[in-house]
């Protein structure tokens, strides 16, 4: 089975016009958001050192922006950011974006603001609303990769790395996912019609590829994996990285397979057959998850 995306909140919302590819450059964030001055310019940080650039070559390389959308989940999201702060990775620009959760998680983010690149908390209208107000905060030319509370990054491209996908027209770095005790590297292939094969903790996309917020809030749970389509139809250049490695929570929402939301994806950006050839191997993927399920316990 493919484990489709999981994120870590079910709230519903109200839909909102489609965000294409290609579209203008928004140059606002959210309003009302803390930001700290933490990428000054793209090729220096704030400090004035050259941690924005190549350790090796000189060429600039891109930021990582580590977008993750929370609500009442203090410490799976403490493992999360642990995760990102013990790398130490000089490119990494920290995000989080708080659903107004009243479990301390305010508190928590107000004590480490000062390691954080942006934070806001307050209501919002479901996850990919909470989504998109990340990619608004993140810097410009920076690579965006969104993780959910209790996700984890074991390792992540070096500079070097960075630069050379931006150098070559790289838009999309693909990485390797453990979900669960399943290894599920991201592709990118035209297996992308029938179920999202490029995992939201295993991926990264140039946020010059698509400046203005991606993704339609109409979704419950695959909102990433049809802005997926939409970049793959658009011809995006994608490339794994194998220093690009992490860990997914395998009880995310889409675990739930929502096969209606499956089969409206996949009608809209590949027609009736492909919609009913998605919904099939979904819903078979469904019951193998819970006959498994089943003979676990």
């Amino acid at each position: 089975m493919q484990h489709l995306c999981p994120v870590h909140q079910t709230r519903s919302r109200p839909p909102t016009d489609r965000q294409r590819a290609g579209e203008s450059v928004d140059r606002h964030a959210h309003s009302g958001a803390r930001l700290t001055e933490r990428d000054a310019s793209p090729t220096t940080d704030a400090t004035g050192d050259n941690a924005g650039r190549s350790t090796l070559s000189g060429v600039h390389a891109p930021s990582i922006a580590v977008i993750v959308v929370v609500r009442n989940a203090l410490e799976p999201l403490q493992a999360t950011l642990d995760s990102v702060f013990a790398l130490d990775h000089p490119r990494v620009r920290l995000i989080v974006i708080d659903g107004a959760s009243t479990d301390g998680t305010q508190a928590y983010l107000e004590s480490i603001k000062t390691q954080l690149h942006f934070t806001i908390s307050e209501p919002d209208r479901g996850i990919y609303d909470a989504m998109n107000k990340g990619w608004h905060a993140a810097p410009a030319d920076s690579f965006v990769l969104y993780m959910g509370a209790g996700d984890l990054i074991r390792s992540l491209p070096s500079p070097d790395e960075l630069a050379g996908a931006a150098k070559q027209g790289i838009s999309v770095l693909l990485g390797r996912c453990m979900v669960g005790e399943m290894s599920f590297q991201s592709r990118w292939t035209r297996e992308m019609y029938l179920r999202n094969v490029a995992h939201h903790q295993a991926m990264m996309v140039r946020k010059t590829l698509h400046p203005t917020a991606p993704f339609d809030v109409g979704y419950r749970v695959y909102g990433d994996w049809e802005f997926n389509l939409r970049l793959f139809k658009a011809g995006a250049r994608a490339q794994y990285i194998e220093s690009f490695q992490t860990f997914a929570d395998p009880d995310g929402v889409s675990a739930r397979h929502g096969l209606r939301e499956i089969t409206r994806v996949a009608r809209r950006h590949g027609g009736p057959v492909i919609g009913l050839l998605s919904l099939g191997l979904n819903w078979a993927s469904s019951l193998r998850r819970r006959w498994r399920l089943r003979h676990d316990d």
